[in-house]
């Protein structure tokens, strides 16, 4: 006679596989921290994972980069009984903005040069790179050299050929620490002066996507992801700048193994907006022009609003303007591991996968869709397979946001 198990049985063996699986990926795939509003509670994975609060009493949220207003502690419980992460919760406003969709243009300057190459010099018979032999590194930030502070490439020329070959105070920055080095240019066989034995980077320029326009505080954001150098790939420390309107002249088609592109054509006009901020979650500034181009306000979602399944996304890809095109949530990591790579999401709809292939260079910053709200921002495209690609959080966006206002506060 054969022996089956009773429901309640295979209910248990069913929450411990589930238990196991998300103890097992907990520190990978669920959050530390979770923003909720004022009295709501939260839940995550169709309501199997809840949070029971483990702290009774509030307590004020530290200048953490967070957020700011009250805050608990809470675990998350699956099916209400196995606990499985401890988080903190933080609750906060419901916060409206304005979705963008349009192209723009970014023009920056850096602060202080980046070190994106070394050369050699030949000088007495012997070939060497004097920033090399300095210690300097790719992705070198040199803020001053000799006591001068460096604002592109031709201001640090000029003080290496007026060093007249003795050695120079270099003071950089290296993956945000700072540093100082001793260079001694190398005075150049062919007779044309002394030499650092390096290439620098001041400017960046590219196109991207406007994600949103927040009414309240005048900011603007987009990309979704920082501006980076492209032989480094370090974030460009920003100097100063200017987001500026980019009509789309042509699309070059994605391909597997080959990132498609949007051609534009930057505006001589008047700017969109200040840059004044250029971080991994992306671009941020304040509007200059009139509000004007920007459809009615939807809520930012939190991340545990976000379902896989349908969604859109509003982006630009010819002269016609901003529009909505289908995609699909493919998967979501709750973690915040990889700020600007939470959301797995495909375009399904055939009118963008012909115009484009999928997703191209340029549409960084489109804004995600779902269930009416502003969910998040597409990022980066899958290189061999262009109809998949990241997206971003619109929360990890927000709160990018606002180190804009506490700078500004604090300036």
């Amino acid at each position: 006679m054969r022996k089956f198990l009773k429901p309640a049985a295979i209910f248990c063996l069913f929450a411990l596989a589930l238990g196991l699986a998300y103890g097992i990926a907990g520190d990978t795939y669920l959050p530390e921290f979770v923003y909720v509003s004022e009295g709501e509670s939260f839940s995550f994975a169709g309501g199997l994972l809840t949070a029971r609060r483990s702290v009774p009493q509030l307590a004020e949220v530290s200048s953490s980069g967070e957020g700011s207003g009250s805050s608990y502690n809470a675990t998350l419980m699956l099916l209400g009984t196995l606990p499985l992460k401890s988080v903190r919760v933080i609750q906060t406003g419901r916060i409206w903005l304005k979705p963008g969709g349009m192209t723009f243009g970014v023009k920056m300057f850096t602060e202080g040069v980046v070190v994106v190459g070394f050369s050699k010099v030949r000088s007495a018979g012997v070939s060497l790179s004097p920033a090399e032999e300095a210690g300097l590194k790719l992705g070198d930030v040199i803020s001053r050299v000799d006591g001068v502070l460096i604002d592109g490439n031709s201001k640090l020329a000029a003080v290496v050929e007026a060093g007249g070959g003795r050695a120079l105070k270099v003071e950089y920055s290296r993956e945000g620490e700072t540093a100082t080095a001793w260079l001694k240019p190398a005075p150049a066989a062919d007779g044309t002066g002394y030499k650092a034995g390096m290439w620098v980077r001041d400017s960046s320029a590219g196109i991207g996507t406007v994600t949103f326009f927040c009414e309240e505080t005048g900011v603007l954001a987009g990309l979704g992801h920082g501006v980076t150098d492209t032989d480094t790939g370090v974030i460009m420390p920003l100097s100063s700048g200017e987001l500026v309107p980019v009509s789309v002249t042509g699309v070059v088609k994605g391909q597997s193994g080959a990132a498609g592109e949007l051609k534009g054509a930057f505006s001589r006009g008047e700017p969109l907006a200040t840059l004044e901020y250029n971080c991994q979650s992306g671009v941020y500034g304040r509007l200059l022009a009139e509000e004007t181009s920007f459809g009615a306000a939807l809520p930012a979602a939190y991340k545990q609003d976000i379902i896989s399944g349908k969604a859109m996304i509003l982006c630009t890809v010819d002269g016609g303007g901003p529009a909505y095109y289908d995609i699909e949530i493919e998967s979501i990591n709750l973690s915040g591991a990889q700020p600007s790579k939470n959301i797995v999401l495909r375009v399904t709809d055939e009118e963008l996968l012909e115009l484009t292939g999928g997703i191209v260079q340029g549409m960084s910053g489109s804004p995600i869709i779902q269930n009416g709200c502003i969910i998040g921002a597409v990022t980066h495209v899958f290189l061999n397979d262009p109809t998949r690609g990241y997206g971003i959080f619109i929360e990890n966006m927000l709160a990018a946001a606002g180190e804009l206002e506490k700078q500004a506060l604090a300036g």
